[in-house]
């Protein structure tokens, strides 16, 4: 079970649901957290949503921004260091979303399938929070996974990777998204390399096929 380390401002303080607060939000933040999480910000609770209530030595913090944000981090023992998840969690007038910050993984680490089961559990538990709108950055090979497994590009960022990709591969994309664009046999291999612009804002949306379709992924085994 992953296990918050206390620190200052944790006080040993209980919520209603039971158990210490996260390390990071002490008792004049919890309920400004809870308002935006909808859940008391306890140590279980937020090794939950970040996807680590399985593994052992995860340690899990959090703090509340000047925006109103809360962000949500995990630090956990892999081979070669350790690996780290970042949340960003706000609530606005359409309800609770979600920015994944990032997840590192050592080099060591990097390959072996650590981050589905995690990314998994979030899912399952952006579900029970009714998260309306996952959204995240991506780069690398995210380029290539994420809007293949259901994340929709903003129209400004699908005009980018497609004309990018016109002219690395000849390709005529007119009309295509970005998951057309994964999904084309040229697609990976453009996607993955180091000339694909990094696309920004990726979302999927409660409710729609693309939130099915991502869930499906991360379930997969």
């Amino acid at each position: 079970m992953a296990k918050g380390s206390g620190g200052p401002g944790t006080g040993g303080a209980s919520q209603a649901s039971g158990g210490a607060l996260v390390q990071g939000i002490g008792p004049a933040e919890a309920g400004r957290a809870r308002d935006v999480l909808g859940i008391a910000p306890t140590e279980s609770a937020m090794a939950d949503v970040l996807g680590v209530s399985g593994i052992e030595g995860a340690r899990v913090s959090a703090g509340m921004r000047s925006d109103g944000a809360v962000v949500v981090t995990a630090v956990w023992p892999v081979a070669g260091g350790e690996a780290h998840i970042t949340r960003t969690f706000r609530r606005g007038p359409k309800g609770l979303t979600v920015h994944h910050d990032n997840i590192l993984l050592p080099e060591a680490a990097q390959g072996a399938g650590l981050a589905r089961p995690i990314l998994a559990q979030q899912f399952r538990a952006y579900d029970r929070l009714g998260v309306k709108r996952v959204t995240l950055d991506a780069a690398k090979t995210g380029r290539y996974v994420w809007p293949r497994a259901g994340y929709e590009a903003p129209a400004d960022q699908t005009r980018r990777v497609r004309a990018a990709f016109e002219r690395q591969t000849g390709v005529d994309a007119r009309g295509m998204s970005v998951g057309d664009i994964a999904r084309h046999p040229k697609g990976k291999a453009f996607l993955t390399s180091p000339v694909a612009p990094t696309i920004f804002g990726m979302h999927v949306d409660r409710g729609t096929p693309g939130w099915a379709s991502v869930r499906a992924y991360l379930e997969r085994t």
